[in-house]
């Protein structure tokens, strides 16, 4: 990983993600990744101390390696990597796979049933979040699901919440048609003022 091409693979992705980082962080990156390449870097941070059970060498998860990574300070205390850190995460955080992609489509399938089928996109990102939140914490029990002072009051705020998002959507949808009946009546306008002049032209 740590290879003199390696520089040329991180620096690939960190001029052409758009939108992302401007050519002051490109060049940091660069920087950064050269105290990368020269760091002293603890086996124990990607090897894991047992071997499997074919005698072949274990490695610690990418994402738990990038974290020991990342964490490292200067001799100051601030962090040793910040341009570096930003697309390190950015780029951990694209699917490598269509898997879990793929397993959405049963689960929303067993969410969306005949009597559910007008569900908005909202409310099946919602039983979705709350599905996960129950498998994450409660191991797929809810009442398992610890209860806490923070879930408490998201529970009870939920309704407020959900009121205010309702009424952002709707003045929204109001601006977005008083848009549309403006625009309308300008082109309404504007052919009005052509046939206007078109007829003018046709008396002289």
């Amino acid at each position: 990983m740590r290879k003199e091409s390696s520089r040329t693979s991180i620096m690939y992705p960190a001029r052409n993600v758009p939108h992302f980082l401007n050519n002051e962080k490109v060049d940091l990156v660069g920087a950064e990744w050269r105290v990368y390449e020269l760091a002293d870097i603890p086996e124990e941070w990607y090897k894991k101390d047992t071997m499997s059970s074919n005698d072949v060498m274990e490695y610690v998860p990418i994402d738990k390696y990038w974290h020991q990574v990342l964490s490292s300070v200067t001799s100051i205390g601030t962090p040793q990597y910040v341009a570096l850190a930003k697309l390190v995460k950015c780029l951990l955080s694209l699917s490598h796979g269509n898997s879990d992609v793929e397993r959405g489509f049963p689960q929303n399938n067993h969410l969306v049933t005949d009597e559910r089928s007008s569900l908005n996109e909202a409310s099946i990102n919602g039983l979705r979040a709350t599905n996960a939140g129950i498998k994450f914490f409660g191991d797929s029990k809810v009442h398992m699901v610890p209860t806490t002072k923070s879930l408490l009051s998201s529970v009870q705020t939920s309704y407020s919440r959900y009121a205010k998002d309702n009424d952002r959507q709707q003045k929204l949808v109001k601006n977005v048609d008083a848009v549309n009946v403006k625009r309308t009546i300008d082109t309404e306008q504007e052919q009005l003022e052509e046939k206007e002049i078109q007829l003018l032209n046709e008396q002289k």
